[in-house]
């Protein structure tokens, strides 16, 4: 048995550990779950109020804490969400920009920088240039009080898709698949009334993904059904990140149609998340102590953010992210532990140990948070320097197939290729070319390949295959398993693919 150290989440107890989890047909079965959890019919017990899981053969994961020090600054005002892009808008090295930068409308108050620009669809460079109504000038920007209602126009993104060719690429075939793949989720899950569990929610993010491709009414209506079922609250008021990964489909529902009518959509997770930053002794290790729940509960934070226009949300998400990597990411081979390392575990074959599915989970909520932040945000590139640093260390690892393993640094120790991983690398990176974060010279051969591994572990049916059944840690992935965060994750890569080959921002709102 593998000891991940939970003793210190344990302790602080207000969250319960989940791992990645499920069923049959892998090649190994997973391997127990560290300190915090034991195997067997017993599953594990988490901090106060924490859930159990039990993964696979029985694993049994521990509960992770919260507490110890304050956290956060205490709420600097900040930009308008949308407003305008400071001085030459904003790609980073190598990036993809769109003409003069980014900007949309400025929301309530209204934003403009350094010779910015503010206005609906207006877009900055240099000096600025003023959209249609936008003012420019000094004065920065101001929070706003009640959600704004205006979408930004997106200027196309200049990407060269001649390397994406094939019939994988080609924009119907990826809505169809995108289409199949939403449709045996809700048919073969719960009976089509889906829990809001982390699994099932997490099939509702790229639920939405595949509504802002298709723009089809259905898909706003099962999330809407889903939402009204649960009476848009999470499983459990308890803070456990598992709880809270319900809650971006809730506020991406209302954020389509963002009516005074609809705000009942998003404000019990309003309600939650204004109590969960107030707590003066949260940290970030305490509430997203595993790789899992990066997915589960950050990139909430960054959607209240955008919906109420202040940066004491991104402001906060920074603080914790930063004191929870200081624990689980490692600075030497920039990737992600599943949890606490007391000891740096390796493989049978002498090699590091890294979990492809832990750290899809981590990239898939880190893209999601920079999707939501500001373009001003003044602790942007801080993210986008991560980001980058993160991809380059998952690309490394990608196999000649275009898969990626369970075990990212000896993929032999379990040969399967694995598709929640491969996915949700292949929706970052694409997600990060389309907005500027990643270079395509060097990511469009990754997603050249990815893209169509991905497509080839997707039956006729839209059944996702080679998932690994839920574990904490690499093991088998059979060719006919299925998980729920796959039939998510296969859609959200699907919405990067089809914007990429477009050469366009995807409409987030």
């Amino acid at each position: 048995m593998k000891s991940l150290g939970l003793i210190s989440l344990l302790a602080v107890g207000l969250f319960a550990a989940a791992g990645s989890c499920a069923s049959s047909d892998s090649e190994t079965p997973a391997r127990t779950a560290g300190s915090g959890g034991a195997s067997g019919s017993a599953g594990a017990t988490g901090g106060a109020g924490g859930s159990t899981q039990a993964g696979a053969g029985g694993v049994a994961q521990g509960g992770g804490g919260s507490g110890g020090g304050t956290a956060g600054s205490g709420g600097a005002a900040g930009a308008a969400q949308g407003g305008a892009s400071g001085t030459g808008g904003g790609a980073g090295a190598g990036g993809v920009a769109g003409t003069g930068g980014m900007s949309g409308a400025g929301g309530t108050g209204g934003a403009a920088g350094t010779g910015g620009a503010a206005g609906t669809g207006g877009a900055s460079g240099t000096g600025g240039v003023a959209g249609t109504g936008g003012a420019a000038g000094a004065g920065g920007a101001t929070d706003a009080s009640t959600p704004k209602d205006s979408a930004p126009v997106f200027t196309d993104v200049k990407i060269d898709g001649a390397s994406l060719s094939g019939p994988s690429f080609q924009p119907d075939a990826i809505v169809a698949l995108m289409r199949k793949v939403a449709a045996w989720s809700f048919a073969n899950f719960d009976g089509g009334n889906l829990d809001n569990d982390w699994s099932r929610s997490t099939i509702m993010t790229g639920v939405m993904g595949t509504y802002r491709v298709t723009r089809d009414q259905q898909y706003l209506d099962k999330v809407k059904a889903w939402g009204d079922a649960h009476a848009w609250k999470p499983k459990d008021p308890v803070y456990n990140p598992d709880n809270m990964c319900c809650m971006q489909a809730y506020c991406e529902r209302y954020i389509m149609e963002p009516t005074a009518a609809n705000m009942y959509m998003y404000q019990p997770t309003l309600t939650l998340i204004d109590a969960y930053i107030g707590d003066s002794g949260r940290t970030g290790h305490g509430s997203w102590g595993w790789e899992d729940a990066m997915y589960m509960s950050p990139p909430v934070l960054a959607i209240v953010g955008h919906i109420q226009n202040k940066s004491i949300y991104f402001d906060k998400l920074t603080t914790y992210w930063w004191d929870n990597i200081r624990v689980l990411y490692n600075a030497t081979y920039h990737l992600f532990h599943w949890a606490d390392e007391p000891a740096f575990i390796t493989t049978p074959g002498g090699n590091p140990e890294f979990w492809g599915p832990g750290n899809a989970w981590v990239i898939g909520g880190l893209i999601r948070i920079m999707l939501y932040m500001p373009e001003d945000y003044a602790q942007r590139q801080k993210w986008v320097d991560h980001f980058r640093e993160f991809s380059d260390a998952i690309r490394s690892k990608q196999q000649p197939d275009g898969f990626w393993r369970t075990s990212l640094y000896e993929p032999t120790e379990y040969p399967n290729p694995e598709e929640s991983c491969t996915a949700f690398f292949t929706y970052a990176f694409a997600m990060g070319m389309i907005y500027g974060f990643l270079d395509p010279a060097v990511y469009m051969p990754v997603v050249t390949k990815s893209w169509p591994a991905v497509v080839s572990a997707v039956d006729a049916n839209g059944k996702a295959g080679r998932c690994q059944p839920w574990s904490n840690a690499p093991g088998g992935a059979g060719t006919g398993n299925n998980t729920p965060e796959c039939q998510g994750a296969v859609q959200l890569a699907g919405e990067g693919m089809y914007n990429l080959v477009k050469g366009t921002k995807p409409q987030l709102w």
